[in-house]
């Protein structure tokens, strides 16, 4: 698993995060199969099908960003399990999983600081 820092652009704005990057080859991805680091991570897609199913089913609740190549994020999804799981479809190749920190306590500081700052990216009206 690569390790790097790489930059996000939404409107006119980019942000800077640290990911692991890990390379997928089949159009059905379990996420609780995939040995994740606790930080962000990369998947890359490389399989010649049409869409891409993200199973996280009995995995850690993620926030989930779709990318282009260029690292422009095209849209997002959150990825909450329950008891019957949880599955996603995607047509793009490039998608940014990060887990999710449910704040119940509003003056909790607790999270992940590359979602924090996704968030702020993505709370910027440009």
């Amino acid at each position: 698993m690569d390790r790097k820092t790489m930059f996000f652009n939404w409107n006119d704005s980019r942000t800077q995060i640290d990911l692991s990057e890990i390379t997928c080859k089949t159009n059905n991805i379990r996420i609780c199969d995939l040995d994740l680091p606790d930080e962000n991570t990369l998947i890359k897609i490389e399989h010649s099908g049409l869409t891409t199913l993200l199973d996280f089913t009995n995995s850690a609740d993620f926030q989930v960003l779709y990318l282009t190549k260029e690292n422009w994020i095209v849209g997002g999804s959150y990825a909450v399990n329950n008891l019957s799981g949880f599955i996603l479809q995607t047509q793009e190749k490039f998608i940014l999983i990060m887990k999710y920190v449910y704040q119940l306590n509003l003056t909790s500081v607790e999270g992940n600081e590359g979602k924090s700052k996704i968030e702020k990216l993505l709370s910027n009206k440009s």
